[in-house]
Formats: C-alpha cells, sequence, structure tokens
C-alpha cells in the first residue's frame, strides 16, 4: 500500500465535536453512546496495563476479554448482531471465576484495592468496568442486545475483582482488609 493510500488516523473530521459511528449520521460525541464505545475503549486499555503484570496463566484468558470487549464495541458501532463466541462469554466468565475462586482464600472481609502493584491494576480495571456497566445501561437500556452486554460487563466485573485477589495470592502479597477506624492524633 502506498503513502497516499494508507487512511489516517487523524482526518479531523470530529473537530466540530461531532462524530459518527459506522455508517451513521453526525452525531455529538457527548452522546451516551460515544461515551459507552469510549468507557470500553479505556477499559481496553487498563486491562493491557494489567497483563503486563498479571500471572502468566491469565495472560491469554485477558487477552480474550480484551477481543471481547472490541466485539461489543464493535456490534454497537456498526448495529449488527453478536458473534456466537460472544453469545457465550457469559459462560466461559462464570467458568473461568469458579477456576480462579479454587486458588484463592476465602472472602471474609470487605477489602481496599490495592497490594501488589497486579492487583491494583485489577481493581483499577473493576472500577472502570463498574462505571461501563452503568453507561452501559443508560446508552443501550432498549437496544436489542443490551441485555447481553450487562450480563458480560456484569460478570467481567466479578472476575476482575477475582483477578485482583488472586494476583495478591500469586505473589504472597496480603490483601487489605477494611477496618473502621478512628482517625489518628495529629
Amino acid at each position: 500500500m502506498s503513502e497516499e493510500e494508507r487512511p489516517s488516523v487523524s482526518t479531523g473530521a470530529g473537530d466540530s465535536g461531532f462524530s459518527s459511528l459506522a455508517f451513521g449520521k453526525p452525531i455529538p460525541k457527548d452522546s451516551p453512546v460515544f461515551d459507552l464505545v469510549g468507557t470500553l475503549d479505556e477499559l481496553n486499555s487498563v486491562l493491557g496495563i494489567c497483563i503486563c503484570y498479571t500471572q502468566p496463566d491469565c495472560i491469554e484468558y485477558v487477552k480474550l476479554v480484551q477481543h471481547r470487549l472490541f466485539d461489543i464495541g464493535a456490534c454497537i458501532a456498526c448495529n449488527k448482531e453478536p458473534s456466537d463466541d460472544l453469545k457465550k462469554f457469559v459462560s466461559f466468565l462464570d467458568k473461568w471465576g469458579v477456576e480462579l475462586e479454587k486458588k484463592i482464600p476465602p472472602f471474609q472481609c470487605f477489602i481496599l484495592p490495592g497490594g501488589s502493584v497486579g492487583a491494583s491494576y485489577y481493581h483499577f480495571a473493576r472500577t472502570v468496568c463498574r462505571r461501563l456497566e452503568r453507561i452501559e445501561v443508560k446508552a443501550i437500556i432498549n437496544e436489542e442486545h443490551g441485555k447481553l452486554y450487562c450480563q458480560i460487563i456484569n460478570r467481567l466485573s466479578d472476575v476482575l475483582f477475582i483477578l485482583a485477589r488472586y494476583h495478591n495470592t500469586a505473589v504472597n502479597v496480603p490483601e487489605i482488609p477494611y477496618e473502621s477506624k478512628p482517625n489518628p492524633p495529629i
């Protein structure tokens, strides 16, 4: 492909505060659907950071999650039917979560986000995922495939919490239990 044929990332089309989804008319960039697609992208980026710190046995699964998030974004942007793989993804997340939970201590109290760097990034990803879920409900509540996307994102937030705990366990970093403490004297 020659330089003239190669498409540019920067087109200037959104300079006026409007953009469009695939094959659509321009809509404001503050539209709920752009908030949704942008937050999918944000979560995917945070998961890219998680991969840099995660346990080797989780890397391919986290990459699969990234692909499925991209699939959701493409389905929303192009208004297309979810693939069979996307439809089966809730079951995958459920099974993966169960397998990970077998490798960590039972959950006995609220924990603070943190511990190891990897676990901290998974907690960060979980909070982005929860925000995505809230945005999704607003953006596509009446959308035909919205229920599937809600199920996937809800299950994913659970798995991200489990991954944070799994990562701390794997690297022998204790979790930080929540305690109601008085303020220290100054």
